[in-house]
């Protein structure tokens, strides 16, 4: 038995199995998004190396927290009209 689930659009569908959970949705949930962030601090040396100084200064290394997300915010070098590139 499996339950249908629908998809982004009406055409599309995707069956799972009847014993999948929401804990196993959440746990897979969990792991890609550790994954992602994982991912992100790998790819970002030079803005993790800033945040980590930044934070011996401010709390939680940023002035601005509503702008902050986990593991640390992106940080731009430079910006030109519609274009922004990060230290990295």
């Amino acid at each position: 038995m499996c339950r249908i689930a629908r998809g982004t659009s009406s055409t599309e569908w995707s069956a799972y199995p009847a014993t999948m959970t929401a804990t196993d949705e959440r746990t897979d949930l969990d792991l890609a998004l550790a994954q992602a962030r994982e991912r992100y601090v790998s790819a970002r040396p030079v803005g993790a190396r800033m945040h980590d100084e930044a934070r011996e200064v401010m709390p939680g290394g940023n002035t601005r927290t509503v702008l902050y997300h986990p593991p640390f915010p992106l940080r731009m070098a430079s910006g030109s009209a519609q274009r922004v590139i990060d230290v990295d």
